[in-house]
């Protein structure tokens, strides 16, 4: 794929992405005042399966086949960006490592669900998005 078809590819995908943590960002909200495990539950095991498939595959695309294009012309931008995806993966394997956690916990009530959970998911959804406006604003104009 040309890089400039690539770019088009990669900037909807980044509107799909915003689009997708914003509804399980609304989705995490409803647990925030009101504790409802299994709903969080729920809503955190589609964040870890979206972000994975992002890991495995948007992200693979653009360390494979976008930055070695721009390495040369941009190598801070593509430096940062690199060091975003692996930010966003250190994120993604502790909140999947709390996750288990929680869920496997017999006595899951006496646990902090904000701090355990909650937090860390926000965290996880906020760098995603950032690292996308950094690459839209940074690396797409």
């Amino acid at each position: 794929m040309k890089t400039k078809e690539l770019i088009v590819k990669l900037k909807i995908e980044h509107e799909d992405i915003y689009r997708e943590l914003d509804a399980i960002l609304q989705s995490l909200t409803k647990v925030k005042v009101d504790r409802n495990d299994e709903h969080l539950i729920s809503s955190c095991k589609k964040l870890l399966s979206y972000v994975k498939d992002l890991l495995d595959n948007h992200f693979k695309e653009e360390e494979d086949s976008l930055f070695p294009n721009y390495s040369n012309e941009h190598p801070g931008i593509i430096e940062r960006l690199i060091a975003d995806h692996h930010e966003i993966r250190e994120k993604f394997n502790a909140l999947s490592e709390k996750f288990e956690t929680f869920v496997n916990d017999d006595n899951r009530g006496a646990i902090d669900y904000k701090q355990s959970l909650l937090f860390p998911a926000y965290n996880l959804i906020g760098t995603i998005n950032h690292h996308a406006q950094r690459e839209d604003r940074e690396l797409f104009e």
